[in-house]
């Protein structure tokens, strides 16, 4: 229904109903349609809002004080109810508001002098995503946001159910059968902000209208009731309807709802058993669903000075519950889609002080739960280069955080290392795109060892085994010492060289990549030269060229092509493979032939 503007009831007196008996007029009523009423109304309020034959709004406080609900008579809607519902502007739904309450006091809340299924007029503006008219009824000095109504096919126990009802909800107790209104039982019926929940996880794409509008309006809704004071710590079932919310989008509303709860008096018992207890369910809730407001917001609490260090929040769980269940937060943002590295980068802080001093300052406390959040966080998909913010974060940590602190504890720092050793090796089995992180641990924090360099080689991996050489010859290591190395199909030690390494697998741009420093090709054996320099020279000989292309490129690329290693085009590196097959042949003690011929005769 068009916003129509307010109408001045000096032009709109004397509609066309002026001359028409009242008891006609209330027999009209009775066979119009309420938006055929409400339009005739909105455009004559001088005869059916303001005139002393009929006001609407005072024959409809009469009708719902009467009123008695039975099984043959359905509930009789107020008119302010069907206002909201039609999409009247806020002026009429006043003036149909000021004419009921004068009869029927109470019905703007849902009390009426039977209980009814009816829900006070908040509740049914908040569902309806009546900004205007919520923040109209929240001046009202005699609205009630405390009642209660029963949402519709939701099973409870409370006694007052279905009807609506102001206070705690009543329940009873196993022993003695009687009512109990503070029993803290499952119930059926909510608030103002608890109706915001369940009306905006009703709305979906197959509602027919623009339910994304009307789902943000619909929240909109609960902050203002949020931010006029109606809070609901998010603590026992009040902590399940903070989860659905979280669920269902309502990011904002969970925001407001937790912040406004800790800044409640020191002394109300929810904030305290919110600070207590429920900020590790809350944050791991906020990371499952992605509200990242809520969990960045709950991340600064713990690490920042916003609250005194003896209540400040430790928002993880006990280790014992990650290991009976997937409840680690930083998981949960890791293997995302998409995963959210910052995320769990920022998460991954509360293992610093904020552990420590939840340890009461135990190091080895601090650095055992550490070891396992992070065992339990970390699979080898983990060390993706999309996760780079944490893996650099996690290097930082171990290194620059962990490693000083367990300086008088080398047993401990050692097993971090190794542990240390054991990811970065894995990331080389993964199978996955992980050579930015290998390379930002190779050039950082010294894990680019003659050992890798060799497990670079075997994998064909050209981006991290030119990292690992740099730093070798930034360390002054030779290129040429045979390096021991047992690869994972490996059953024994080998003592190869790198270029031994490069020659066994057929690794030829690792082999131009020592040549360019200087390493001598003679230094290995005829016989080591020799399978390589067979092989080559049949690549040469083929004599389709798309295959002989897709060979030479294949030996270029290997089988594992990492994101960081560029692949050359087709010309270099044929110039390259004439390079290594003649280095080869020498090498093996061949003839050098000469490939410039061979490649005319092969029409090249």
């Amino acid at each position: 229904m068009a916003d129509l503007p307010i109408p001045n009831p000096g032009e709109q007196a004397g509609g066309p109903m002026r001359n028409v008996p009242p008891e006609i007029l209330l027999n009209f009523i009775q066979y119009m349609e309420p938006e055929a009423l409400f339009n005739m109304a909105m455009a004559f309020p001088g005869d059916w809002l303001d005139g002393p034959k009929v006001e609407i709004g005072e024959l409809d406080g009469k009708a719902q004080a009467l009123f008695r609900p039975s099984n043959e008579v359905p509930e009789a809607v107020p008119y302010p109810h069907l206002a909201v519902e039609l999409g009247c502007p806020l002026w009429f739904i006043k003036r149909l508001i000021e004419g009921s309450e004068r009869h029927c006091p109470g019905a703007i809340n849902g009390i009426y002098p039977v209980p009814r299924r009816t829900w006070p007029l908040l509740h049914h503006a908040v569902s309806n995503g009546r900004v205007d008219v919520v923040n109209y009824l929240l001046t009202l000095p005699n609205i009630d946001h405390s009642m209660r109504v029963s949402f519709p096919n939701r099973p409870g126990d409370c006694l007052f159910a279905p009807h609506t009802h102001t206070g705690n909800c009543a329940v009873l107790d196993p022993n003695p059968q009687q009512a109990n209104p503070n029993a803290q039982q499952q119930i059926s019926c909510l608030t103002a902000v608890e109706v915001a929940i369940f009306g905006y996880g009703s709305l979906t794409a197959i509602t027919g209208f623009d339910w994304r509008e009307r789902r943000q309006r619909i929240e909109d809704c609960a902050l203002i009731l949020i931010h006029c004071g109606h809070i609901i710590p998010p603590v026992g079932m009040g902590f399940e309807s903070l989860r659905l919310a979280l669920s269902l989008g309502m990011h904002r509303y969970a925001h407001a709802m937790v912040r406004r709860t800790v800044e409640l008096p020191d002394t109300d018992p929810g904030r305290q058993e919110l600070l207590d207890s429920y900020f590790r369910n809350i944050l791991f809730s906020a990371v499952e669903f992605s509200a990242s407001e809520l969990t960045n917001y709950i991340l600064d609490l713990a690490m920042s000075d916003q609250l005194p260090l003896a209540i400040r929040p430790f928002p993880l769980p006990p280790i014992e519950d990650i290991f009976r269940g997937d409840r680690n937060p930083i998981s949960v943002a890791l293997y995302a889609v998409p995963a959210r590295s910052d995320e769990a980068a920022r998460i991954l802080g509360l293992l610093r002080e904020p552990l420590l001093r939840a340890m009461n300052g135990s190091i080895e406390m601090a650095s055992a739960y550490a070891s396992d959040m992070i065992r339990l966080a970390i699979s080898l998909n983990a060390f993706n280069n999309h996760n780079h913010t944490f893996i650099a974060a996690l290097f930082d940590y171990v290194h620059n955080y962990l490693f000083p602190l367990l300086d008088q504890l080398p047993n401990l720092r050692q097993e971090w290392q190794d542990y240390m050793d054991r990811v970065v090796d894995n990331a080389f089995d993964s199978f996955s795109q992980c050579d930015e992180n290998i390379i930002f641990a190779i050039k950082n924090y010294g894990y680019g060892t003659p050992q890798r360099l060799r497990k670079a080689a075997s994998r064909c991996y050209l981006s991290i085994f030119r990292a690992i050489m740099d730093e070798m010859l930034k360390r002054g290591e030779s290129l040429t010492r045979p390096i021991p190395f047992r690869d994972i199909f490996e059953h024994e030690w080998s003592h190869k060289t790198p270029l031994a390494s490069c020659i066994e697998r057929g690794f030829l741009m690792g082999i131009v990549e020592l040549l360019n420093q200087d390493v001598d090709p003679s230094t290995e054996s005829p016989a080591t030269w020799k399978p390589l320099a067979d092989s080559l020279q049949w690549v040469m000989t083929l004599q389709t060229d798309p295959f002989r292309t897709s060979m030479i490129n294949n030996y270029f690329e290997g089988p594992y092509t990492p994101s960081g290693s560029s692949t050359i085009d087709a010309s270099t590196a044929r110039d390259y493979f004439e390079i290594v097959v003649q280095i080869a042949r020498r090498q093996a003690g061949y003839s050098v032939i000469d490939t410039a011929k061979q490649r005319v005769g092969m029409g090249i």
